[in-house]
């Protein structure tokens, strides 16, 4: 899988999770993580760490799994 592959991916699965907790700021509040990282996977400018993938997963209790949020590691 290609770096714009994963991206693709991963941004899908954020906005699947930003609906789930309605908003981006509550989505990174309970995940532990900046309004603005969630911001940078939308716009695919970068990718999570594991650690941040499974954190995101938790913050949606695991309806996403973590290799959505980091198809490029797991």
């Amino acid at each position: 899988m290609n770096t714009e592959e994963a991206k693709s991916i991963v941004k899908q699965s954020v906005e699947r999770a930003v609906e789930y907790c309605q908003t981006q700021s509550a989505l990174a509040d309970r995940a532990g993580i900046s309004q603005g990282a969630i911001g940078k996977y939308l716009r695919k400018e970068t990718l999570p760490t594991g650690v941040t993938a499974k954190k995101l997963s938790l913050a949606v209790d695991e309806t996403i799994p973590k290799d959505r949020f980091a198809p490029h590691i797991f």
